[in-house]
């Protein structure tokens, strides 16, 4: 269930400050040992490892439990890249040493923070640096004491009126949130991944081009996933599924050494020289560095989101037939620029690129860099 709040701090907008004493005050997961019955339903919170917690055969449950203890609300970061290599090594193996711990308290232990610590022999910055060498993305962690290593988040409001478990959590990352959903809308697809896999490996074995092997494998998941009466009549009738008023165009804003680029077709890699270094298609970016003399003072934005590169066949064929007056004959043949380009070696044919001005804009996505964790790429 999916709850919007009016007013709400957003994360990366506001202040992680404000953000923090936001969540502290809807969300908690500590033991309210002053109010007994809100206290038993607390109880309900616990989470108990099951075979969903260990999928794929691994160890550590896939749900990050027992949470480590913290001192107060927080949300972590991913180490630096400038981190020293020495610093992440020493921080990953204190994680895997805090965590073989944290298991081994099982319930949890009535002590202190402080005394947690002590009991680790690390101090504060050590122990937050350990959790961060084990993250990928910013993480929230609630004000957590050893004793509430396995309770779920959860608003006391909330827990009252539904008189269940719940888990209850502060969006931090909007895609994240979306391939939630959508993981639990076709979590019904049981056995999918698997007809995928065999489908990719059948594929693979036939001597077709990448371009079948995609088209196999999307008529592989096409004939076999469940769909409504409505999705196969659009299917059958091939109707768009999808329309939109303004087309969406994604320039790739992250540093030159993190792009992924296309490779061209084999077929024109072998033509190449082996000094040619140029095996990567062109594109948007591509294309902006090539652009018009007159458009030099034309913005990358601007570029993406007002303009089109198209390419011109200027074609004239030439008749080596005669009349009587020793002039051209005419040909009434109706034949297309291709055609004549294709079927017609006598064709000359002068090809120039040229740029059009679209009647609408584009709307612009860019990779997004966290301005606190990532200012270098934020701000460049």
């Amino acid at each position: 269930m999916l709850i919007w709040l009016e007013n709400a701090p957003v994360f990366g907008v506001d202040k992680d400050e404000d953000v923090v004493a936001y969540i502290d005050s809807i969300i908690t997961c500590r033991k309210p040992n002053s109010d007994p019955e809100l206290l038993d339903l607390v109880n309900r919170q616990t989470h108990r490892h099951s075979h969903t917690c260990r999928k794929r055969s691994k160890n550590i449950c896939r749900f990050n439990y027992p949470q480590p203890p913290m001192g107060s609300t927080q949300i972590l970061y991913p180490l630096d890249d400038n981190t020293p290599p020495t610093v992440v090594k020493s921080s990953k193996e204190l994680w895997k040493n805090i965590r073989g711990k944290l298991n081994d308290l099982k319930e949890g232990k009535n002590i202190t923070f402080s005394e947690l610590l002590e009991e680790l022999d690390v101090s504060e910055r050590q122990y937050y640096l350990a959790i961060r060498s084990s993250l990928n993305c910013p993480t929230l962690f609630l004000k957590r004491s050893p004793n509430e290593l396995r309770i779920n988040n959860y608003n006391r409001t909330c827990l009252q009126a539904w008189r269940a478990n719940m888990d209850i959590q502060y969006v931090l990352d909007v895609y994240a949130c979306a391939m939630y959903i959508v993981s639990y809308i076709s979590k019904a697809q049981k056995g999918m991944s698997e007809l995928l896999r065999k489908a990719v490996d059948e594929a693979k074995q036939g001597n077709t081009n990448i371009k079948q092997q995609v088209r196999d494998i999307g008529n592989k998941f096409l004939n076999s996933v469940e769909i409504c009466a409505q999705e196969a009549v659009y299917v059958v009738l091939q109707l768009p599924m999808r329309k939109a008023s303004r087309s969406v165009i994604f320039i790739n804003t992250s540093p030159p050494a993190e792009r992924v680029e296309l490779l061209k077709p084999l077929s024109e890699i072998e033509k190449m020289s082996d000094e040619c270094e140029e095996i990567q298609s062109g594109g948007l970016l591509k294309r902006y560095v090539e652009r018009p003399e007159c458009m030099q003072n034309t913005t990358l934005a601007d570029w993406a989101a007002w303009y089109d590169s198209c390419i011109i066949y200027s074609c004239r064929k030439t008749n080596k037939k005669t009349d009587i007056d020793n002039l051209p004959m005419e040909n009434n043949e109706e034949n297309n620029d291709d055609q004549l380009l294709e079927n017609n070696p006598g064709v000359n044919a002068t090809i120039s690129k040229a740029v059009k001005k679209r009647i609408q804009a584009r709307i612009i996505r860019s990779v997004w860099f966290n301005k606190e964790a990532q200012p270098n790429k934020h701000y460049r």
